[in-house]
């Protein structure tokens, strides 16, 4: 690995101004991360959001017409002890399920076996709740 890259900091969901306090209360609230710090920068309001072990989300709000298309390639993967808990408390909000939890076993050497579930957050980015077996 190379000795200069430490891992990922944070990774980066730009809404719509009109769903900048949906996508950070999700985030915040639904989800209980901690809102490390907020500011606003040439009138766009953004927030770094903690994910634990030294992550980020950082979510910056952009013009309503600038937003990306519900078919975005974000791709959040949460490292979770619960699986099951996180897929039913979004589920339990009224956000869509893309992936009901469910046991895989990658095929790598050893084999890791992972529980995994995704829904669709407020921004339309595809979140996964990663939990190692």
């Amino acid at each position: 690995m190379n000795p200069i890259i430490k891992g990922i900091h944070h990774v980066g969901i730009k809404p719509a101004r009109k769903d900048f306090e949906k996508v950070t209360a999700f985030y915040t609230g639904l989800l209980e991360l901690h809102l490390e710090r907020s500011w606003t920068k040439e009138g766009a309001r953004g927030a770094m959001v903690s994910a634990g072990g030294g992550s980020f989300i950082e979510i910056i709000e952009v013009d309503d017409g600038a937003a990306l298309s519900p078919n975005r390639s974000v791709h959040l993967a949460f490292h979770v002890s619960d699986t099951d808990e996180m897929i039913s408390r979004v589920r339990n909000a009224g956000y869509e399920i893309l992936v009901e939890p469910k046991d895989v076993c990658l095929p790598s050497e050893p084999p890791y076996s992972i529980r995994v579930g995704f829904c669709r957050g407020p921004a339309g980015e595809e979140i996964e709740f990663f939990c190692e077996r």
